[in-house]
């Protein structure tokens, strides 16, 4: 299942209808969704791909997916590997590798237990709120690292 708004990139959703067409199994396009279904359709997938080739801000999708226990496989982008451990609680490959994107999801085929194992995992995204106390203090550390390197020595 292939989620996604296809006006937004015409050529791409094009060149995957193509790529859909030849392969065996079934592919089904379903577009957008309303966001109140989103945990719906998350409880019904084995895992999600986030392929993305740009610099991310930890994508609301990531997050969903990793709270909701689904394993997921992303590229190697700073807003996503920062949630994402390889083997742990998912699998990360080269941003635009195509070969290494098909390698992690052969992966699921040839070990039917990663994804239970990946959605086991007990690293978990932290909340907003406990996200932006985890900066405050990250921040502050800094500052008063910085205070130190800039102090004169009293010696």
């Amino acid at each position: 299942a292939i989620y996604g708004d296809e006006a937004a990139n015409p050529t791409y959703a094009s060149k995957l209808r193509t790529l859909a067409k030849a392969v065996p199994h079934p592919v089904s396009f379903r577009g957008t969704f309303p966001e109140d279904e989103f945990g719906v359709i998350l409880s019904d997938i084995d895992v999600l791909v986030l392929p993305s080739t740009w610099r991310e801000n930890r994508p609301l999708t990531l997050l969903s997916a990793l709270l909701a226990n689904v394993p997921v496989v992303v590229s190697d982008m700073p807003g996503m590997t920062c949630e994402v451990t390889h083997g742990d609680n998912g699998l990360i490959f080269p941003p635009g590798d195509v070969a290494a994107l098909a390698g992690q999801l052969q992966r699921f085929v040839r070990e039917p237990e990663l994804r239970y194992k990946l959605a086991a995992s007990e690293r978990r995204p932290a909340r907003l709120d406990g996200y932006v106390d985890v900066l405050q203090e990250h921040y502050r550390r800094l500052l008063a690292a910085r205070r130190m390197r800039d102090e004169p020595n009293s010696q």
